[in-house]
C-alpha cells in the first residue's frame, strides 16, 4: 500500500489514474499554450526581418546615429575653437586691465540710462501731450468732471493705450504696481484692474448703472497705480487723477529708472507712499458726473434734436 503523491490517498498502486489523466491533461494544454506562443514569436520576428518597416526603422536609426555624430563633431571644433581663443586670455597676469571685473556703479549707471531711454521713447511713440486736455495716441482722455463731455469710444480708446503704455513702462523700469492694469482678461481689448478689494473694476467707460461705477472704480485705481510709479520715480504734487500728467512728469524725471524693484540700481523696499487708495476712489467718484446729470444731458439732447 502507497499513498498517491497528488491526491495523497492510500493506493494500491504508485499513482491512481485520475491523477495521471488530470495531470497529463494539464501538462498537453501547458505544451500546446507554449507552442502556440512560440509559433506567434516566429511569425513575429519574421515580420520583423523580412518586413519593410524593419528595413525603413534601420534606415531611420542610422540616419539618427549620423546626425548625432555630426552634431558631436561640430561640438568638439566649437570647444576647440574657444579653448584656442581662451589661451591668450590664460597667458595674462591676475592684475591685467582685461580681467578686471566691471564696477557696480558703471553696470547701473548703463541700466539707468537704458530706462531712461525706454521709457521717454514709449511716451514719445505713444504720443502723451497736453493741447487744453490731456491725449494719448490722439485720443483724449479728460479728468473725471469733464467725463461726460466726451465720447466714451475716445475714452476708452485712450484707456487702452494707456494701459498698454504703464505695463510697457513698468516692465522698463521693473517696478511692481499695487494694482495692476490687464488689457485683455474679460474680453479682447477691455481693461481690467486686479484687485481683491474692489471685485468689479472693469477699466470700460459706459453710462449704464453698474458698469459705469465699475467704470470709476477702476479709473481710480489705475490713477492709484501711476501715482506710486510716479512716486517711485521722485515724481510729487500732480493730481492723481490725471494719470497721462504724471506719466510725462516722470519721463521728465531727473531720477527717472534710480529706483527699481530689480537689483542692480538703489532697490525699492519700502516707501513712503501715503496716498490712500480708498481716497482716490472716493475723489474720482466725487468728481464725476452721476447717473443723474447723464440723464440730464440726454434730455438736453433729445429737446435740441426736437427744436432743430
Amino acid at each position: 500500500m502507497t499513498t498517491c503523491p497528488c491526491c495523497h490517498q492510500v493506493k494500491t498502486q504508485l499513482y491512481c489514474s485520475r491523477c495521471l489523466r488530470e495531470g497529463i491533461a494539464t501538462n498537453h494544454k501547458i505544451t500546446r499554450a507554449v507552442s502556440n506562443q512560440c509559433v506567434d514569436a516566429s511569425i513575429r520576428a519574421k515580420r520583423l526581418l523580412e518586413g519593410d518597416r524593419s528595413l525603413q526603422r534601420w534606415r531611420r536609426l542610422r540616419a539618427e546615429v549620423a546626425q548625432a555624430e555630426q552634431r558631436v563633431l561640430k561640438l568638439q571644433l566649437e570647444l576647440a575653437t574657444r579653448q584656442h581663443a581662451l589661451r591668450p586670455a590664460r597667458s595674462f597676469p591676475p592684475d591685467h586691465p582685461e580681467l578686471r571685473p566691471v564696477p557696480l556703479s558703471s553696470i547701473s549707471h548703463r541700466l539707468i540710462h537704458a530706462r531712461q531711454v525706454l521709457v521717454r521713447e514709449a511716451i514719445s511713440v505713444f504720443g502723451v501731450q497736453h493741447d487744453g486736455v490731456w491725449s494719448i495716441a490722439g485720443f483724449s482722455l479728460p479728468p473725471p468732471d469733464q467725463f461726460k463731455s466726451y465720447p466714451s469710444a475716445s475714452i476708452n480708446a485712450a484707456l487702452v493705450h494707456t494701459v498698454h503704455l504703464v505695463t510697457l513702462i513698468t516692465e522698463y523700469l521693473s517696478v511692481e504696481l499695487p494694482y495692476v492694469p490687464v488689457d485683455r482678461t474679460i474680453s479682447p481689448n477691455v481693461p481690467h484692474i486686479n484687485s481683491s478689494t474692489f471685485r468689479q473694476a472693469t477699466l470700460w467707460f459706459s453710462k449704464k448703472g453698474d458698469r459705469y461705477d465699475a467704470f470709476l472704480t477702476a479709473f481710480a485705481l489705475l490713477s492709484h497705480s501711476v501715482s506710486y510709479l510716479a512716486y517711485t520715480q521722485g515724481v510729487n504734487g500732480i493730481p492723481p487723477t490725471n494719470p497721462l500728467e504724471m506719466l510725462l512728469a516722470m519721463a521728465e524725471s531727473p531720477t527717472l529708472g534710480f529706483r527699481s524693484h530689480a537689483p542692480g540700481t538703489d532697490q525699492l523696499r519700502s516707501l513712503a507712499f501715503s496716498l490712500d487708495v480708498k481716497h482716490v476712489v472716493a475723489s474720482v467718484m466725487r468728481e464725476a458726473p452721476d447717473e443723474s446729470e447723464w440723464d440730464i444731458v440726454k434730455i438736453d439732447e433729445g429737446n435740441n434734436r426736437d427744436k432743430g
